[in-house]
């Protein structure tokens, strides 16, 4: 009744038995060999020797008489024993369930849904807040069960997006239905979070201007009611989008405002991903995007050192995530294996199905840079796998473009073109622009690759050259910098190939003359090397 181990204290205190009556009746149960006793009495510990033989007692008792037990034991508990109702609300859930008394039921599943997800135990979390929303659709319909299954969907919302990822269609289920609720109510302040679940479903999802659209919305509904941390949510969700979309300029306002009211606000109080760590992470990506390179790097280790000072597993993953692209884009191979590398090895200790097929992609970009070309391609490909499987399209065209880059440098062409168009559909599709400079770059690269030997030479640098120029003209486009410089020096090594040094100058001069920071990067290095073999 009280559970397959039971404390003598425990049992004494719901037992209709004298104190004697009970030792000489587990004294009897004991020399049967049905329970096993630990410890002496009164502080003696019993366990069933097989939950047959707890099954077996529990089925012999009428209902009433399990449901009046059920009862004592879940009110032993909160009187007798608050330190178990503290720290395991679920066994006192689980006996109020049985009790029949579904009030006290409910609060107390959704206090354990609450303490698992804290604990980052969020499998256990589902479990929780499932069997709570199971009792609540047995009662009737009223405003109070709309206002109780409003609480369960938005605390099951985070759960599900640590555990299946932000694309899962759990997640566009949980925080759909919490809308309809919300409106039913008319619950403004609970609407901005519902919208940014759902922003956040439709950001790993897309299209990314219908995320941009809800962060607008949630927005608009925080400032109304001069609500901070509501505020920061939506910033986070706006800067997020705006960089996925391109606009890189945008991002970086929307981010540097998420910056500035996280650093208002404690720290910590959200136990799936903290939006501090998120506004860093991707303000170090906005910042190289745009041609600061240096204070790229500062931002994201400010950003993974917010996250681990938190000691929050998931934001820690995260942050371990985008910081392996800030390195990524850097040309650090090394620094960006060892974020993948542990990025890695916390998601599967946390079970962070999305942040694990991300950083394992990441990691085979790492080893391919580092000369593992065979093991690195085929962790790009078993990581970008496992991200989409979550339901996940953002990033795809990013991933697609590693895969291609790195079988490039195998000399394996043939499906680099395909793959490379693919993502450029899905750009288009999804408006997923913040790789897009890339694509085109590469697909110039490919084409002069695979063509090299071709009779019609002109024919094939001409459509190389339009790669490039259309790559560069979407980087000025997007006031992307970083993105421009190596779109700049691909088109002129192809110029210089053609003796064309003078308009190969014209073009890599002012980009480079541009940047005031990062100089010795390898972007900037290389392009530095370029202008002196021009001139």
């Amino acid at each position: 009744m009280i559970g397959r181990e039971f404390a003598h204290e425990q049992l004494a205190a719901v037992s209709s038995f004298s104190a004697g009556q009970l030792s000489v009746a587990l004294d009897q149960l004991v020399e049967s060999g049905l329970i096993f006793r630990h410890g002496t009495p009164p502080d003696a510990t019993y366990t069933f020797k097989h939950t047959l033989v707890q099954d077996a007692a529990y089925q012999s008792l009428l209902r009433t008489t399990r449901r009046h037990y059920h009862s004592r034991i879940a009110r032993l508990f909160e009187q007798r024993f608050p330190e178990i109702a503290e720290t395991q609300p679920e066994l006192v859930a689980h006996h109020y369930t049985e009790a029949g008394d579904p009030e006290q039921a409910l609060r107390y599943w959704h206090q354990a849904g609450r303490r698992a997800a804290r604990r980052s135990a969020n499998a256990e979390a589902i479990g929780h807040l499932t069997r709570g929303l199971e009792i609540l659709s047995q009662l009737p319909d009223t405003a109070e069960r709309t206002e109780r299954e409003l609480d369960f969907q938005m605390s099951l919302g985070p759960a599900f997006i640590a555990m299946k990822g932000h694309g899962a269609r759990e997640v566009e289920l949980t925080y759909s239905r919490a809308r309809e609720l919300c409106e039913a109510i008319g619950d403004a302040p609970r609407l901005s979070r519902v919208l940014a679940g759902l922003c956040a479903y439709y950001t790993a999802r897309g299209p990314y201007t219908t995320a941009y659209e809800m962060a607008e919305q949630a927005l608009l509904l925080a400032e109304g009611r001069d609500e901070p941390r509501l505020r920061l949510t939506a910033r986070t969700n706006l800067g997020v989008n705006a960089f996925l979309l391109g606009r890189f300029t945008t991002a970086q306002d929307h981010l540097e405002q998420g910056m500035a009211l996280a650093a208002a606000l404690p720290s910590g109080e959200s136990f799936s991903q903290d939006f501090g760590v998120t506004c860093g992470a991707y303000s170090a990506l906005t910042l190289f995007s745009l041609g600061y390179p240096d204070q790229a790097l500062e931002r994201s280790r400010e950003a993974v050192k917010l996250a681990r000072d938190l000691k929050q597993p998931f934001s820690l993953a995260f942050a371990l995530y985008i910081g392996s692209f800030l390195h990524k884009y850097r040309r650090e191979p090394e620094a960006m294996l060892a974020y993948a590398q542990e990025g890695v090895a916390l998601c599967k200790e946390q079970n962070f199905a999305l942040w694990l097929g991300g950083a394992t992609a990441q990691r085979g970009w790492a080893l391919v840079e580092l000369g593992h070309l065979e093991e690195g391609v085929g962790e790009i490909r078993r990581g970008m796998n496992a991200w989409l499987a979550t339901g996940a399209e953002v990033a795809k065209p990013y991933y697609l473009a590693l895969l291609t880059d790195a079988e490039l440098r195998m000399g394996r062409c043939a499906d680099g073109l395909r793959r490379l168009d693919e993502g450029l559909v899905v750009t288009e599709k999804l408006s997923d622009r913040f790789y897009e400079v890339e694509l085109h770059r590469l697909k110039g690269e490919l084409i002069l690759r695979q063509y090299s030997g071709a009779k019609r030479r002109n024919k094939v640098e001409a459509e190389a050259e339009a790669s490039y120029q259309r790559a560069l003209q979407v980087a000025r486009d997007q006031s992307a910098k970083s993105w421009e410089l190596r779109a700049a020096m691909s088109l002129v090594r192809l110029l210089h190939k053609q003796d064309r040094s003078e308009e190969a100058t014209a073009v890599l001069a002012p980009i480079y003359e541009w940047f005031t920071e990062g100089l010795d990067t390898r972007d900037l290095s290389e392009a530095r090397a370029l202008l002196k073999i021009l001139h």
